[in-house]
This record gives structure tokens, sequence and C-alpha cells, in this order.
């Protein structure tokens, strides 16, 4: 089996998925855990692999980002909030479930 037809298996009734298979490296529609007594929180989110989310420029490794082979500041590897902005996500998250985005309209 593939990993996207054990994903596939493994969507609930709602369409989420377990994290596990979340694809790495494109952005999702993650639900993040926000304590026992609230309702999670549903984002867009990417899983970014070790050196390949690079930091603003004027951070680095006192800044909680780590240097890379090139010379140049990488957040560390996870998974960290979409958002349409000039700046790359800085919020580091930990989701339990995933659903790929939508086809967009036509």
């Amino acid at each position: 089996f593939s990993r996207e037809a054990i994903g596939q298996q493994m969507t609930d009734a709602t369409g989420w998925r377990p994290i596990e298979t979340a694809p790495k490296g494109r952005k999702v529609i993650v639900s993040v855990p926000n304590g026992s007594k609230h309702t999670p929180i549903t984002m867009m989110g990417r899983y970014w692999p070790q050196y390949t989310l690079q930091s603003a420029e004027g951070y680095g490794p006192g800044d909680g980002f780590e240097e890379g082979p090139d010379g140049d500041c990488y957040a560390p590897e996870g998974w960290y909030e979409e958002m349409e902005a000039e700046e790359p996500p800085l919020h580091n998250i930990n989701p339990n479930h995933w659903q790929p985005l939508p086809e967009p309209p036509k």
C-alpha cells in the first residue's frame, strides 16, 4: 500500500487523517489541540524538513534558529502555521490531524 492509500483508509468520517500520514513540505489543513476544555484550532500548516525554512533577516542561532551547512540560519524541523506574510512563519505547532486543501473554485 502507498502512504496515500493508507492515509485514505485511516480517514475518519469527518475527513481528518492522523498527522503521521500527512505529506511533508506541502500546505495542508491541520487540527491543533487547544487544551482539554477548548475546541481544537484549525489552520493551514506545513511540515518543514531540516534546513528548508530559512529565518528572516536579523535572526540567528541565539533566537532559536540553527545554522545550516550553507551558513544561513533555519528554523528547526517541524510543523509551522502557514500564512500569507512577507516574513517566514515562526509559530511552531503540534497538530494531531490533517486534511488536504480543497480544490480551488473554477
